[in-house]
């Protein structure tokens, strides 16, 4: 049994061009996105539902993993995330009741119509909250 549970959602994707206007990275776009890459900007929300002994909760974007469309995860997809101003889902510590959300800047295939974000899963995979980015 888990020592706290968490509401999490996502609220807004945004892709390829549309993403890079609205961080304002079209000057370094080149630079960290391969040809076969496009940029994808995820607004997530995590509110701390419950916590045993009110203790705080750890978040963070390393919580989120993101997976292809052919269920293949995504490796270091938060090496981009300097990119992303003070709307970065940053790192923080919350109590029961409180919340926090903000961007998370990813990488993703242009071929890849259907990619996967989860949040809080195992080390081994199991778990967590899964969510449809298309």
């Amino acid at each position: 049994m888990s020592n706290y549970s968490v509401d999490v959602t996502i609220k807004e994707v945004i892709r390829g061009e549309e993403a890079v206007k609205k961080l304002g990275i079209e000057g370094v776009y080149e630079y960290y996105f391969e040809d076969d890459e496009e940029a994808l900007l995820v607004k997530g929300h995590v509110k701390v539902v419950d916590s045993k002994d009110d203790k705080k909760v750890a978040v963070n974007r390393s919580y989120f993993k993101m997976f292809s469309e052919g269920n293949v995860e995504y490796i270091n997809i938060h090496r981009i995330a300097h990119l992303v101003s003070e709307q970065e889902f940053g790192e923080t510590s919350l109590y029961q009741g409180a919340e926090h959300e903000g961007y998370l800047l990813l990488k993703v295939k242009k071929s890849d119509a259907n990619p996967k974000l989860v949040y809080g899963s195992r080390g081994d995979g199991i778990g967590g909250v899964w969510f449809k980015l298309n």
